[in-house]
């Protein structure tokens, strides 16, 4: 990793810690499974879902040229971000339900049960405002990378075309 930019090393560190992290959790999940439903449910689970994934990666081959990528990475990061805010919801939910963070109701909000199921939307302010702040760190690292991207941009397109070659 010596010979690669700042920029590199972060994104490989990112994406072994992402694969790590996914891995990490597939592998708590197939276990607490195996042992309340059985390793043949579990076993067949696994396979429908890798012919599953066999099927997609098979249809985006097939596809590849015609697929709209930019708006697919867009569409993912929408969906990603919807997940982080569910999970950061669920998660205070459940360090309040075990008592290491306070409980702090927010008067006259109720809110039906499957908000919290299905949402992680809770009526307390600990969970509305740490999903706040994960959405708020999102698009804040958005607007950043835009902004850096953008005054990237301005300064090649700034740089008279005689002197690109003597500043790389």
């Amino acid at each position: 990793l010596g010979g690669l930019s700042a920029e590199a090393r972060g994104l490989v560190a990112l994406g072994m810690w992402g694969v790590y992290r996914v891995d990490l959790d597939g592998v708590r999940f197939l276990q607490a499974l195996t042992l309340e439903a059985g390793a043949w449910t579990v076993l067949q689970g696994v396979t429908l879902g890798f012919a599953g994934v066999v099927a997609v990666f098979a249809l985006v081959v097939a596809l590849e040229r015609r697929l709209p990528h930019k708006r697919m990475l867009v569409a993912t990061g929408v969906l990603i971000t919807g997940v982080l805010v569910v999970l950061v919801g669920q998660t205070v939910q459940t360090c309040q339900a075990v008592g290491w963070v306070p409980v702090t109701p927010i008067e006259g909000l109720t809110l039906a049960y499957w908000t919290g199921m299905w949402l992680g939307v809770y009526p307390t302010w600990e969970g509305l405002l740490a999903q706040a702040a994960a959405l708020a760190f999102v698009l804040g690292s958005y607007a950043a990378a835009e902004a850096l991207r953008a005054r990237r941009r301005a300064r090649i397109l700034a740089t008279p075309i005689g002197d690109a070659g003597r500043s790389a």
